[in-house]
């Protein structure tokens, strides 16, 4: 009996994460770099949160922007730790996220939404040389495609709504420019849906296609669409991993 009590005391144990030297030295430089900006994000998002929550309404965007990052800078420090064959897709949904969220920083001229800012740029810089360390050049060119064509389709957006006032003016009746209007708008909040669920599977943060099927698009966006399927079974059966 005593020997089955050690035992199960024991056991836990083993699945305890590496921490300090012994895990940076299983580590890869590209890991390495990238597991300290992940934790340099999570640290400065979470600072930076708490400075802009007495700044007022205005800050609303920038605090959940960080609130994102902050998390999956977590989630890639969890997954750096233990190893996990998800890392890759962790990795991919971080750099889709900071590529999107970074100028809704940047735009803030105070010092600690600057150093966030910062310490943000420096994670996604390191994280894309992590995923090509890691060879996926063709999942890296899908997504970079999906961000182009989303930010396209947001201005595309922007333009096509035209505010009541201006339809007014130009003699549009309120009824027909409701209308037109309304459409507009629902084809934007659907396409806003189907750019963070992309955004949320990994897929990158295009919204959906050009020709306005969001729905379609964010189906294919999840993992990095088949490819990521397909890295992922490679990788269980043997592929090179985190």
């Amino acid at each position: 009996m005593q020997g089955q009590g050690e035992q199960f005391h024991e056991s836990p144990q083993q699945l305890v994460p590496q921490t300090g030297q012994e895990l940076d030295e299983d580590l890869t430089s590209e890991l390495r770099v990238a597991l300290h900006d992940f934790e340099e994000v999570s640290r400065t998002t979470r600072w930076c949160v708490d400075k802009m929550v007495d700044e007022g309404a205005g800050m609303a965007d920038c605090i959940r922007v960080c609130q994102d990052l902050g998390e999956l800078a977590d989630l890639n420090v969890g997954m750096i730790t233990r190893d996990s064959i998800y890392g890759l897709e962790a990795a991919l949904l971080f750099a889709a996220v900071a590529d999107d969220g970074l100028d809704v920083i940047e735009q803030h001229r105070m010092a600690h939404c600057q150093e966030t800012a910062d310490a943000v740029r420096r994670a996604l810089d390191s994280t894309w040389q992590l995923i090509e360390a890691f060879g996926e050049p063709q999942l890296m060119h899908q997504l970079e495609e999906r961000l182009h064509q989303s930010t396209e389709q947001r201005q595309q957006q922007s333009s096509q709504e035209m505010p009541p006032a201006v339809e007014q003016s130009q003699g549009i009746p309120p009824e027909q420019g409701g209308q037109q209007t309304g459409g507009g708008r629902r084809g934007g909040q659907q396409t806003g849906g189907g750019r963070r669920g992309g955004q949320q599977t990994g897929g990158g943060r295009r919204g959906g296609q050009q020709t306005g099927q969001p729905t379609q698009q964010g189906g294919q966006s999840r993992g990095g669409q088949s490819q990521g399927g397909q890295m992922r079974g490679e990788r269980q059966h043997g592929r090179q991993q985190y």
